[in-house]
């Protein structure tokens, strides 16, 4: 009798000094993770309806306009402004224009509107909310490219992620119809349709890929699409 309670004892603490996750038990995965999005368009500013983010710490953005002017400016309800705009196709032909902008570090909260400030434009914006991204630097050096299509396909050139895992994101602008598809694996999670009048087409898709693997999709679309595309390094 004694030897088993001794034996349940150790046992015990054995279980107790064993480091979470013990043998048998799941790891929790980490590194990107999508938790939610919203799109809006209008003329010069538009503001997207309340959506629930709690969780996401980076927000990316797709957007699109008759200009190929950058000067559009992002906020949103928690954070205010500290959006990053990237590069926007300059040789598009009169349109569409598209470019990401991303915020890193940010709050979240189940009730936040996200706005864009662009005078003059015919403006359409998705945004996306990850969790799981490096807090600071997580633009990866070299991988911004923004391309403008002919017909109904674009590609926005191909990138080579680095080590670890890696979110990859790209956006297409369009004035016309917004029945995107997309190939190499990405989803897209948010799309706004043109509006005439009032709003360029704008959609966004992401790939979650571990490892240097190189990446071009091609967006298929209503007509001459502009697509650009970044990758941004997971935690």
């Amino acid at each position: 009798m004694k030897l088993a309670i001794f034996m349940l004892l150790a046992s015990s603490a054995v279980a107790q000094m064993m480091p979470f996750p013990g043998p048998g038990m799941p790891v929790l995965p980490s590194g990107p993770k999508i938790v939610s999005s919203a799109c809006a368009g209008g003329i010069s500013d538009a503001t997207t309806s309340p959506v629930n983010m709690t969780g996401a710490t980076f927000f990316v953005v797709g957007f699109s306009s008759n200009t190929s002017s950058p000067g559009a400016v992002f906020s949103d309800s928690v954070n205010g402004g500290g959006y990053v705009n990237l590069i926007t196709d300059a040789s598009a032909p009169g349109g569409p224009y598209s470019f990401l902008a991303y915020r890193e570090n940010s709050s979240a909260s189940s009730s936040m509107t996200f706005t864009v400030a662009a005078a003059g434009q015919y403006t359409g914006f998705c945004v996306v909310g990850f969790s799981g991204i490096v807090t600071s630097g997580s633009l990866q050096s070299g991988t911004n490219l923004v391309n403008h299509g002919s017909l109904t396909t674009v590609a926005p050139g191909a990138i080579t992620p680095g080590a670890g895992k890696n979110l990859i994101v790209t956006s297409v602008g369009d004035q016309s119809a917004a029945a995107w598809t997309i190939d190499g694996g990405f989803l897209i999670p948010a799309v706004i349709a043109f509006g005439p009048g009032n709003n360029y087409a704008a959609g966004i898709a992401y790939l979650i890929q571990t490892g240097t693997a190189s990446v071009n999709p091609t967006w298929s679309s209503g007509s001459t699409p502009s697509a650009t595309i970044a990758a941004f390094t997971g935690s």
